[in-house]
């Protein structure tokens, strides 16, 4: 799989960075993270109010989970 990065501005939200993945990659991609969970860090959120920091992982829902 081929790693692409999606660079936001400092001070960027979930919510902008939700917003440029979506615009870059495909409208679909927005359902998925609409109700994905997010890890900051060692942090688990789906507050898209927070800050990123230089890496942030979009776990979509599992089955059963």
């Amino acid at each position: 799989m081929q790693k692409r990065d999606t660079v936001v501005g400092h001070n960027a939200t979930l919510r902008l960075l939700r917003s440029a993945l979506v615009g870059r990659h495909a409208p679909e991609l927005g359902r998925i993270l609409d109700v994905a969970a997010f890890l900051l860090g060692a942090d688990f959120t789906r507050d898209l109010e927070l800050p990123v920091g230089s890496r942030v992982d979009a776990l979509p829902p599992f089955v059963g989970g």
